[in-house]
């Protein structure tokens, strides 16, 4: 599903890069902070703020919803004057542990997700 920028309106970057921005600017570049602590701060917290159950953590019995970065390539390209640039960086997604062909136009279930926005590259 192609996104109609007019019926949009403006968009901030992050939009589609938020998560590769967290790893590649500040935790890759500036060490701001560790990467497992950016994993915990995109996965488990709030999976445990939103009251989830059995997601975010890789346990036995848990949901397996993993994405597979390369930590070297990881990043937000999109530009305040042109948001809708993917991110890069991102090689598998899995959801329930298994592999989704997710590209950001579509998600597993048909449904476009704004939060989608890493590209898989396949």
């Amino acid at each position: 599903m192609a996104v109609n920028r007019k019926e949009v309106g403006i968009v901030h970057p992050r939009t589609l890069g938020n998560f590769a921005r967290l790893l590649g600017k500040y935790v890759r570049d500036e060490h701001v902070m560790p990467l497992e602590e950016a994993v915990r701060w995109l996965t488990s917290l709030p999976a445990i703020n939103h009251k989830l159950p059995k997601r975010s953590l890789l346990r036995l019995g848990y949901f397996a919803d993993v994405v597979i970065i390369d930590p070297a390539t990881i990043a937000d390209k999109a530009p305040f004057a042109d948001p809708f640039q993917y991110s890069v960086g991102v090689q598998y997604v899995l959801t329930n542990g298994k592999h989704t062909n997710v590209f950001p136009e579509r998600s597993v279930d048909g449904h476009v997700h704004v939060i989608i926005g890493l590209k898989t590259q396949l």
